[in-house]
């Protein structure tokens, strides 16, 4: 599988926002309400941002995410 990790600049800023609450919150539910969308949606945004990482879990993905600087897990989300 010929697999091209995108870049960092190749991740919105709404991107950067959800990786964030998903870091800072307490479980996914939380992230989407601080977010203002529905779990589900959320979903769907965590998996798209999976499939470009190539991550398999979400834990997977915050790891890449965070080696990529596309998050600092020390950060809180400024609209919390």
């Amino acid at each position: 599988m010929n697999y091209t990790h995108p870049s960092a600049d190749q991740f919105s800023d709404r991107d950067r926002q959800i990786l964030a609450n998903l870091v800072a919150a307490p479980d996914q539910q939380t992230a989407a309400a601080w977010l203002g969308i529905t779990d589900r949606h959320l979903r769907r945004r965590i998996d798209a941002i999976m499939r470009r990482l190539g991550a398999e879990t979400t834990y997977q993905m915050i790891v890449l995410a965070t080696q990529k600087g596309l998050i600092d897990p020390k950060a809180l989300p400024a609209d919390t």
